[in-house]
């Protein structure tokens, strides 16, 4: 939220490129969770690797959500999540 905070006293365009660039770093970055599912799979029948496909995407997204409710971008719905 300090980051959000900071952006907004220097500008929305500021701000929109380092969401941008912070969002791109969270698809293509793997953290622990998703380095260790990604080691797994070449040993996994087929029809596993598609779900653990599936659990990589689903871990990305939890991120990006994540990074956009500590971002701020979430402010006001964060009674909801």
């Amino acid at each position: 939220r300090k980051v959000y905070a900071a952006f907004r006293k220097n500008g929305a365009a500021e701000y929109k490129k380092y969401l941008v660039s912070q969002m791109a770093k969270n698809m293509t970055e793997n953290d622990k969770n998703t380095s260790l599912l990604v080691a797994l799979k070449p040993h996994l029948s087929e029809e596993r690797q598609i779900r653990t496909d599936k659990a990589i995407k689903f871990l990305k997204v939890m991120s990006l959500i994540s990074f956009a409710k500590n971002s701020g971008i979430l402010s006001d719905l964060e009674n909801i999540i």
